[in-house]
């Protein structure tokens, strides 16, 4: 199966900034914290570690500035794909972000990440998968646990080299909230291999509904640059 670049990335960009551990923590942030619908915007730079059959592997170097967030934030992923018939691999994750506030002071998080990736096909349907443990660690703060499950389903092509279209369900648990505390719902495109085949975008529609406090929507556009492709 074609590995595609991963729309998530984006999402764990806005993990960053996660409800806290208290959901007073939580009202007081969104009193200071700028809305997050817009339009948001990511680049990314990755290098293949190997393409020997159940060997795969990547590094991906994310920067990411997000519209009514005043958000910017690193990422560096790590992966070991499934083999290229399907299966499951390995992810980790380590990030770092600024959050601009509307009393014109700055809050800094960290982000630690390690779980499991799976992709598979289903006739010319491909399907991958995420399922991952974080903990978000906000500056003077204490560390905050928290699970992500996200299925995704990517549709063919229209036509041969239109970008092919996909939805994808993402379910939080949350140490004060419990699970199913968030779901993100995405829809949108993928180009893989714009450019000559060193190029991936994405862009989609996010939803996300938070039990408890507001949700958001925005608009993602996203492109990596893929070396060794």
């Amino acid at each position: 199966m074609r590995r595609a670049a991963s729309p998530l990335v984006i999402t764990c960009f806005t993990a960053l900034f996660p409800a806290q551990a208290q959901d007073r923590g939580a009202a007081a942030g969104a009193r200071n914290v700028a809305p997050r619908d817009g339009v948001w915007l990511s680049a990314g730079l990755r290098t293949l570690l190997g393409a020997a059959p159940g060997a795969r592997g990547d590094a991906t170097l994310y920067v990411s500035r997000f519209g009514g967030l005043g958000q910017r934030a690193a990422l560096l992923e790590l992966r070991l794909l499934p083999p290229t018939s399907g299966g499951v691999g390995l992810t980790g994750a380590y990030a770092a972000s600024l959050l601009e506030r509307r009393d014109g002071k700055e809050n800094r998080a960290q982000l630690f990440r390690i779980g499991s990736i799976a992709e598979g096909q289903v006739g010319p349907m491909s399907l991958d998968g995420r399922l991952v443990a974080e903990l978000v660690m906000p500056e003077g703060d204490r560390g905050v646990p928290r699970a992500r499950l996200r299925a995704r389903a990517t549709f063919p092509a229209p036509a041969e080299g239109w970008p092919r279209p996909f939805v994808a369900e993402e379910l939080f648990w949350e140490e004060s909230r419990g699970f199913a505390s968030r779901h993100r719902l995405s829809a949108g495109i993928r180009a893989i291999g714009a450019l000559g085949g060193a190029l991936d975008l994405d862009a989609y529609y996010q939803r996300e509904e938070r039990r408890g406090t507001a949700g958001f929507h925005a608009f993602v556009l996203q492109a990596i640059w893929v070396i060794g492709r």
